[in-house]
């Protein structure tokens, strides 16, 4: 991972830098078997397209995250060095309230659970947990 994160900075500063679009997004679920079930695990690919010269698109390794439901526009910046690319300057909304490009359909709610879904999904767990504690201590 250290190394990933070096490449990275390292294509960054000294990549070619070009204007960029996400022009598709793909998602693609993993299903994991499990003791207690199946689990899901859904992971988003994205189609940029280069805005200059040749126009060709690529797709990204998967992400874990939907980051595109947190961006205000499509453009992004594309740094490259040969065949390798990667993808910064998101514009990032403001406010989950405020329109986006991709989270039309989709509730300011909704987009927290794709997002934060797990740690919301724990911190409730917790609190549900603990409430029935102080109420059980109440009933002794």
């Amino acid at each position: 991972m250290l190394t990933a994160r070096a490449r990275r900075t390292q294509l960054i500063r000294s990549g070619q830098k070009a204007p960029g679009r996400i022009i598709d997004i793909e998602t693609i679920t993993h299903k994991k078997p499990s003791l207690r079930g199946d689990i899901y695990f859904t992971h988003y690919v994205y189609t940029i397209r280069f805005m200059d010269g040749n126009g060709f698109d690529f797709r990204t390794p998967e992400y874990r995250r939907p980051i595109h439901l947190l961006l205000a526009d499509p453009d992004v910046t594309v740094c490259s060095m040969g065949r390798e690319h990667v993808i910064t300057d998101f514009h990032v909304r403001k406010h989950l309230g405020d329109a986006g490009p991709f989270s039309a359909r989709m509730s300011c709610g909704q987009i927290l659970l794709s997002v934060y879904g797990r740690t919301l999904r724990r911190g409730f767990f917790a609190i549900c947990v603990l409430g029935a504690l102080i109420f059980y201590m109440m009933q002794a």
